[in-house]
């Protein structure tokens, strides 16, 4: 009986610092790049087009279900059409949320952007296949 509680303990112990271990170390990502995840990128491509992408990209906070920051947007007006289009800057905000378990790592999945103190349009984000 000394034994079997011996292991018990032995395993709990084992099985809630692998736990501990690997949670600790694991930060929530953002595909950045249409294709791979980061942790903190300095950009994030929100159309793989290269229509819009939030750029120099300074977080305010980074958390595993939510990230903050300020960047400058860059967006194509498509006009007269995408291809032929010009570029637009904005300075804005962002809130990064959502997250979902794609092949063992926690994704965000959405963005949404704000201009000028209002909430200017929600995005959702890339995601590993």
């Amino acid at each position: 009986m000394k034994r079997i509680a011996l292991l018990a303990l032995a395993m709990t112990a084992l099985f809630s610092g692998t736990a501990m271990a690997s949670g600790h170390h694991q930060h929530t990502k953002v595909v950045s790049d249409c294709v791979h995840a980061h942790y903190k990128p300095d950009s994030i491509v929100i159309y793989c087009d290269q229509t819009l992408a939030l750029t120099k990209i300074t977080y305010t906070k980074w958390g595993t279900s939510v990230a903050k920051g300020t960047d400058r947007t860059y967006q194509d007006d498509c006009k007269p059409s995408c291809a032929a289009g010009h570029p637009v800057f904005h300075h804005d905000h962002f809130t990064l949320y959502d997250p979902r378990n794609r092949h063992g790592m926690l994704i965000f999945t959405r963005v949404k952007v704000f201009r000028n103190g209002h909430l200017y349009q929600s995005y959702p984000l890339s995601t590993p296949s």
